[in-house]
């Protein structure tokens, strides 16, 4: 049975209700009211594994070695600054804790 069908069935006051397993999306919002869900799936891709042999460095390829080194300085720099930051917090907090007690 169609989504369509359904939604014809309801318009035309020729049905009160209808179930039905399908995906509520914004066209279908616009068109009936749905219930809360009484039922949960998901769905899942299947596909075959590759023949031949697998390339385990794929995912750091397209990492240039210019990019690698500005990554590495870039949260080198960014974790330096950090720790003196909040070094600094910390000692200042404790020259005032004698006030705060």
């Amino acid at each position: 049975m169609s989504t369509c069908f359904l939604s014809n069935l309801l318009h035309c006051r020729e049905a009160d209700m209808a179930a039905s397993p399908l995906s509520i999306t914004q066209e279908r919002l616009k068109a009936v009211t749905f219930s809360s869900n009484l039922y949960k799936d998901s769905l899942g891709l299947m596909f075959r594994t590759p023949e031949g042999q697998q390339n385990t460095d794929a995912l750091l390829e397209p990492f240039t070695n210019t990019v690698s080194i500005t990554l590495s300085s870039f949260f080198t720099i960014v974790s330096i600054t950090l720790s003196s930051f909040f070094t600094t917090v910390s000692i200042t907090l404790s020259s005032f804790s004698h006030l705060i007690q």
